[in-house]
This record gives C-alpha cells, structure tokens and sequence, in this order.
C-alpha cells in the first residue's frame, strides 16, 4: 500500500508545473514526476501525479500487470470498505 502524501507536497508540485508540463498532464492524464527509493525497495520506480476524478490531484507509482496509476486515497476507502463487510459477516 502506497503511503498517503501529504496533500501540501501534491499542491506544491502542480503549481510548480510549467505550461508544458500542464498540457501534458491535462491531455495524458498525469506526467512523470521523478524516480523514488523507498528504504526496503531494491530499487527506484517512477511516480506520477494524476488527477482522480474524486479526490483530485494524487501522487502514486504505476502498479499491476497493465502498471496502472491508482489513487491511495480510493484504495483505502475500498479497503476499509472490504474490511466493513467482513467484519459485518463475522
């Protein structure tokens, strides 16, 4: 699971956005915004900002087979979504 990013880091980066990069993230969806490490990755992976149509502009890496871009924000709804429904079960 993504860790959550604080939503002042993801404003500062799309201010920061030059014309350029503006029209490609309104036209591709989202644009490369560097190459990070997590401490326990063996490697760097590529993160892009987004814009989810519900919780707005997002930072993530691309995951999956298809390396889809997700919002954290939906993954942790569906997820405490999921983990409702179990515990209603039980």
């Amino acid at each position: 699971m993504a860790e959550k990013i604080d939503p002042n880091i993801t404003s500062k980066i799309v201010y920061n956005l030059n014309i350029y990069e503006k029209m490609i993230l309104r036209i591709k969806g989202s644009i490369k915004i560097g190459e990070f490490q997590h401490g326990s990755w063996s490697g760097s992976l590529p993160f892009y900002l987004f814009d989810c149509p519900e919780h707005g502009y997002q930072i993530n890496y691309a995951s999956g087979y298809g390396l889809k871009l997700h919002c954290p924000m939906c993954l942790q709804e569906r997820i405490s979504m999921i983990e409702n429904t179990i515990a209603q079960m039980a």
